[in-house]
Protein backbone atom coordinates (compact mmCIF):
# COMPACT_ATOMS: atom_id res chain seq x y z
CA UNK A 1 0.00 0.00 0.00
CA UNK A 2 1.41 3.41 -1.18
CA UNK A 3 2.62 6.00 1.74
CA UNK A 4 2.18 9.66 0.92
CA UNK A 5 4.09 11.93 2.75
CA UNK A 6 1.21 14.46 2.59
CA UNK A 7 -1.41 12.14 4.32
CA UNK A 8 0.55 12.54 7.86
CA UNK A 9 -0.48 15.46 9.98
CA UNK A 10 1.14 18.56 9.05
CA UNK A 11 3.30 19.21 12.39
CA UNK A 12 4.77 15.26 11.51
CA UNK A 13 5.25 16.84 7.57
CA UNK A 14 7.03 20.07 9.37
CA UNK A 15 9.75 17.72 11.65
CA UNK A 16 10.51 15.49 8.99
CA UNK A 17 11.62 18.20 6.48
CA UNK A 18 13.36 19.64 9.40
CA UNK A 19 15.86 16.60 9.93
CA UNK A 20 16.14 15.83 5.81
CA UNK A 21 17.26 19.71 6.07
CA UNK A 22 19.21 19.06 8.88
CA UNK A 23 20.92 15.80 7.48
CA UNK A 24 21.37 17.53 4.00
CA UNK A 25 23.65 20.69 5.74
CA UNK A 26 25.34 17.73 8.09
CA UNK A 27 26.41 16.23 5.00
CA UNK A 28 27.06 18.90 2.79
CA UNK A 29 29.29 19.94 6.08
CA UNK A 30 31.18 16.27 6.20
CA UNK A 31 31.13 15.80 2.35
CA UNK A 32 30.84 18.81 0.62
CA UNK A 33 33.03 21.84 -0.36
CA UNK A 34 32.38 23.34 3.26
CA UNK A 35 34.65 19.89 4.44
CA UNK A 36 37.31 20.20 1.79
CA UNK A 37 37.56 24.13 2.77
CA UNK A 38 37.97 22.48 6.13
CA UNK A 39 40.28 20.42 5.57
CA UNK A 40 42.38 23.22 3.79
CA UNK A 41 42.80 25.36 7.04
CA UNK A 42 43.61 22.26 8.78
CA UNK A 43 46.43 22.21 6.54
CA UNK A 44 47.40 25.39 6.09
CA UNK A 45 46.93 25.96 10.07
CA UNK A 46 49.52 22.57 10.25
CA UNK A 47 52.04 24.42 7.96
CA UNK A 48 51.85 27.62 9.54
CA UNK A 49 52.61 25.84 13.12
CA UNK A 50 55.69 24.14 11.48
CA UNK A 51 57.01 27.13 9.54
CA UNK A 52 56.73 28.86 13.04
CA UNK A 53 59.17 26.23 14.55
CA UNK A 54 61.69 26.82 11.71
CA UNK A 55 61.61 30.50 11.67
CA UNK A 56 62.38 30.22 15.19
CA UNK A 57 65.12 28.05 14.79
CA UNK A 58 66.15 30.22 12.58
CA UNK A 59 66.04 32.68 14.94
CA UNK A 60 67.94 31.11 17.13
CA UNK A 61 70.80 30.23 15.02
CA UNK A 62 70.78 33.77 13.64
CA UNK A 63 71.24 35.03 17.33
CA UNK A 64 74.23 32.09 18.05
CA UNK A 65 75.78 33.49 14.98
CA UNK A 66 75.98 36.67 16.19
CA UNK A 67 77.09 35.61 19.49
CA UNK A 68 80.01 33.73 17.50
CA UNK A 69 80.72 36.27 15.36
CA UNK A 70 81.15 38.77 18.32
CA UNK A 71 83.55 36.28 20.12
CA UNK A 72 85.44 35.47 16.72
CA UNK A 73 85.66 39.37 16.62
CA UNK A 74 86.98 39.83 20.10
CA UNK A 75 89.78 36.75 19.75
CA UNK A 76 90.76 37.99 16.35
CA UNK A 77 91.40 41.53 18.43
CA UNK A 78 93.13 39.59 21.10
CA UNK A 79 95.34 37.98 18.55
CA UNK A 80 96.21 40.98 16.93
CA UNK A 81 97.49 42.88 20.48
CA UNK A 82 99.40 39.50 21.37
CA UNK A 83 101.43 39.49 17.61
CA UNK A 84 102.24 43.16 19.34
CA UNK A 85 103.13 41.61 22.40
CA UNK A 86 104.93 38.55 20.90
CA UNK A 87 105.43 38.58 17.51
CA UNK A 88 105.25 35.66 15.54
CA UNK A 89 108.69 36.94 13.36
CA UNK A 90 112.22 38.07 15.11
CA UNK A 91 111.74 41.30 13.27
CA UNK A 92 115.58 42.28 14.54
CA UNK A 93 115.73 45.41 12.73
CA UNK A 94 112.37 46.89 13.98
CA UNK A 95 113.66 45.39 17.77
CA UNK A 96 116.98 47.04 17.09
CA UNK A 97 115.41 50.64 16.29
CA UNK A 98 113.05 50.13 19.03
CA UNK A 99 116.26 49.74 21.79
CA UNK A 100 118.09 53.20 20.10
CA UNK A 101 114.63 55.16 19.96
CA UNK A 102 114.45 54.31 23.53
CA UNK A 103 118.20 55.13 24.51
CA UNK A 104 117.40 58.35 22.50
CA UNK A 105 114.53 59.13 24.63
CA UNK A 106 116.38 58.35 27.49
CA UNK A 107 119.28 60.34 27.27
CA UNK A 108 121.50 57.27 26.91
CA UNK A 109 124.20 56.85 24.63
CA UNK A 110 124.15 53.04 22.70
CA UNK A 111 127.73 52.13 22.41
CA UNK A 112 127.10 48.40 21.19
CA UNK A 113 123.98 46.02 20.36
CA UNK A 114 125.32 42.47 20.00
CA UNK A 115 122.79 39.65 19.18
CA UNK A 116 123.72 36.53 22.09
CA UNK A 117 121.74 34.18 19.83
CA UNK A 118 118.28 32.96 19.73
CA UNK A 119 116.79 30.68 22.70
CA UNK A 120 113.98 28.43 21.89
CA UNK A 121 111.53 26.75 24.17
CA UNK A 122 108.61 24.88 23.70
CA UNK A 123 105.99 27.41 22.44
CA UNK A 124 108.53 30.79 21.87
CA UNK A 125 111.75 31.77 21.39
CA UNK A 126 113.87 34.11 22.98
CA UNK A 127 116.53 36.91 21.35
CA UNK A 128 118.75 38.34 23.68
CA UNK A 129 121.31 41.05 23.02
CA UNK A 130 124.19 42.62 25.30
CA UNK A 131 123.80 46.16 25.33
CA UNK A 132 126.94 48.49 25.99
CA UNK A 133 125.87 51.73 27.37
CA UNK A 134 126.29 55.00 29.37
CA UNK A 135 124.84 58.05 30.54
CA UNK A 136 123.89 59.91 33.82
CA UNK A 137 122.09 57.58 36.32
CA UNK A 138 118.57 58.75 35.97
CA UNK A 139 118.90 59.27 32.25
CA UNK A 140 119.45 55.34 32.65
CA UNK A 141 116.21 54.65 34.73
CA UNK A 142 114.35 56.54 31.97
CA UNK A 143 116.39 53.95 28.84
CA UNK A 144 114.56 51.04 31.18
CA UNK A 145 111.53 52.98 31.47
CA UNK A 146 111.20 53.74 28.04
CA UNK A 147 111.35 50.35 26.95
CA UNK A 148 108.91 48.91 29.29
CA UNK A 149 106.53 50.97 27.86
CA UNK A 150 107.13 50.05 24.42
CA UNK A 151 104.72 47.75 22.22
CA UNK A 152 106.92 44.49 22.58
CA UNK A 153 107.91 42.27 25.85
CA UNK A 154 111.42 43.57 26.97
CA UNK A 155 112.77 42.14 29.62
CA UNK A 156 116.20 43.72 30.74
CA UNK A 157 118.64 42.14 33.36
CA UNK A 158 122.43 41.67 33.67
CA UNK A 159 123.16 45.21 34.80
CA UNK A 160 127.05 46.07 35.08
CA UNK A 161 127.44 49.29 35.84
CA UNK A 162 131.02 51.10 36.79
CA UNK A 163 131.85 54.93 36.86
CA UNK A 164 133.17 55.98 33.63
CA UNK A 165 135.95 54.98 32.70
CA UNK A 166 139.32 57.66 32.83
CA UNK A 167 140.96 55.99 30.36
CA UNK A 168 138.96 56.50 27.71
CA UNK A 169 138.30 59.85 27.98
CA UNK A 170 139.32 61.62 24.63
CA UNK A 171 139.13 58.41 22.44
CA UNK A 172 135.30 58.08 23.75
CA UNK A 173 133.29 61.32 23.49
CA UNK A 174 131.03 61.07 26.71
CA UNK A 175 127.80 63.94 26.83
CA UNK A 176 128.39 66.06 29.58
CA UNK A 177 126.60 64.51 33.26
CA UNK A 178 127.49 61.01 31.99
CA UNK A 179 128.70 59.25 35.41
CA UNK A 180 127.67 55.63 34.73
CA UNK A 181 128.66 53.60 32.15
CA UNK A 182 128.26 49.45 31.72
CA UNK A 183 126.10 46.41 30.11
CA UNK A 184 123.07 44.33 30.61
CA UNK A 185 120.94 41.81 28.35
CA UNK A 186 118.38 43.27 26.89
CA UNK A 187 115.86 40.40 26.00
CA UNK A 188 112.78 40.13 23.62
CA UNK A 189 110.30 37.52 22.49
CA UNK A 190 109.13 35.48 19.16
CA UNK A 191 106.83 32.91 18.17
CA UNK A 192 108.34 31.02 15.72
CA UNK A 193 106.53 28.73 13.64
CA UNK A 194 106.62 24.67 13.80
CA UNK A 195 109.10 24.38 11.23
CA UNK A 196 111.58 26.44 12.83
CA UNK A 197 110.69 24.91 16.83
CA UNK A 198 111.26 21.25 15.34
CA UNK A 199 114.35 21.74 13.58
CA UNK A 200 115.71 24.12 16.60
CA UNK A 201 114.61 21.03 18.64
CA UNK A 202 117.94 19.32 19.43
CA UNK A 203 119.59 22.69 20.24
CA UNK A 204 116.97 23.06 23.12
CA UNK A 205 118.30 22.77 26.82
CA UNK A 206 116.80 19.46 27.75
CA UNK A 207 115.39 18.25 24.27
CA UNK A 208 116.09 14.89 23.38
CA UNK A 209 118.79 14.26 21.42
CA UNK A 210 119.00 12.07 18.12
CA UNK A 211 120.41 8.77 18.72
CA UNK A 212 123.64 7.74 17.91
CA UNK A 213 124.80 5.50 15.62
Amino acid sequence: MAFSLRELPLGVQLVIGLVVAIGVVVAGWFYGPVAQKKIDVDLLQAQVQELQSVVAKLDDATKRHAELQTRLKAAEEQLERTKEVVPQEKQTDQFILMVQSSARTGGISLRRLTAKGTVYKDFYAEMPFEVELDGSYYNLVNFFRQLGQSSRIINAGGLKLDGVDPTKRGRVEYPPGTSVAGTCIVTTFFTPSQAELAAAAPARPGAAQPPRR
